[in-house]
This record gives C-alpha cells, sequence and structure tokens, in this order.
C-alpha cells in the first residue's frame, strides 16, 4: 500500500488570481472613467471657446458694420454740410419776417423745414380772426410764394386762472401753415436789408 503524505500546503492559485483579476478588473474601469471625464472636459471647453470665439465674431462683425455705418453716415453729413454751404437759406431773415407779421398777442410755436424750399409754421393766436389776419398777411408777403392753413384748434391744455369772476378769458388757438418761400427773392433781399456788421 501506497501512502502519500504531504505536508507542505497545496497553494489556493485560483483566489488569487481571481483576486488580482478583479483589482486589474477596477483599475481599467477606473482609468476608463476618468479619461471619460476628462474627454468630456475637454469637449465643454472646447465648446465653450468656440461660442467664445463666435461671439467674438460676431463682436467684431457689429462693430465693423457699425463703423461702415458711421462712415456713410458721416459722408452723408458731409455732402449735406456742402450742399448745405452750397445753397444757404437766410432762416434768421426769414424767421424775423415772419414774426413782424404776427398779431401783437401771437407767437410762433413751432418753425421747420419740410423741403428746400417749404415752411411748417405753428402759431398761437388770442382767437381766430388773428390766425386768418396772419394768413392773409403771410400771402401778401413778398418773399412767400404759397401760404395754406392746414389747422385750427383751440389750445384746451392752456390753464387759465381767471383774476376775478367777472372776467371771462377765452383759450388760445392754435394754427397750422404751410409756407413755400420764394427762395430767389429772399436770398436777394438778404444782403439788402440786413445790415452787415
Amino acid at each position: 500500500m501506497y501512502i502519500d503524505i504531504n505536508l507542505l500546503q497545496k497553494k489556493k492559485r485560483k483566489i488569487e488570481w481571481f483576486v488580482v483579476a478583479i483589482i486589474l478588473i477596477l483599475i481599467a474601469l477606473f482609468t476608463i472613467f476618468f479619461l471619460y471625464s476628462l474627454h468630456n472636459q475637454e469637449k465643454s471647453v472646447e465648446q465653450q471657446l468656440e461660442s467664445n470665439l463666435e461671439n467674438e465674431l460676431l463682436v467684431k462683425q457689429t462693430e465693423q458694420q457699425n463703423f461702415e455705418n458711421s462712415l456713410s453716415d458721416k459722408e452723408q453729413l458731409g455732402s449735406l454740410v456742402e450742399w448745405a454751404e452750397s445753397k444757404p437759406v437766410p432762416t434768421v431773415f426769414l424767421l424775423m419776417h415772419l414774426s413782424q407779421s404776427l398779431p401783437d398777442h401771437g407767437f410762433i410755436k413751432l418753425f421747420t423745414y419740410t423741403n428746400n424750399s417749404s415752411v411748417s409754421l405753428t402759431g398761437q393766436f388770442e382767437t381766430n380772426a388773428e390766425a386768418a389776419h396772419y394768413l392773409t398777411t403771410l400771402k401778401a408777403s413778398p418773399y412767400v410764394m404759397d401760404a395754406t392753413l392746414r389747422s385750427l384748434e383751440t389750445d384746451t391744455e392752456l390753464e387759465i386762472t381767471a383774476v376775478s369772476d367777472t372776467q371771462q378769458v377765452q383759450p388760445r388757438v392754435e394754427g397750422n401753415y404751410e409756407i413755400k418761400i420764394d427762395m430767389e427773392r429772399l436770398k436777394q433781399a438778404v444782403p439788402e436789408e440786413v445790415p452787415s456788421s
């Protein structure tokens, strides 16, 4: 009979390799997760940089357009200045002439050029008769080719307090006139009638 006595313990290699395999798998998973998170961070940084670049390009394009617009506005203003210098309009003389034609208690509220030879004027008067008389005076002016009364309104916003109960104050009348100016006659009259300093 054969008896095998082995006093040395047999190594359990299966369990060691199993533990090593699990550790290696965990290390591999951790490395993959770490690399994936780094990749996502790089992508987000790249997207942020691209969006910043797009924003900067948009800002640059907007600034370029504004610059081009300002250049075109500057050119337009320059051409307007050249046009105004080539065709001076004696506005001060015209305003003096139009205000001299006003009744005693009338005044010019608004004065604007609508084009080269037309003026829009808003005057304030005490009565409708004064507004109509001013229209007649405008038509008789040597510097006015045509004048029309476009609207006549009572100024109800004006608050007037009576001095006594017996006094009654009527609201003022606002007339809007369209006046066509004879520019040639006006330009000829300015050197003659305005004293030079």
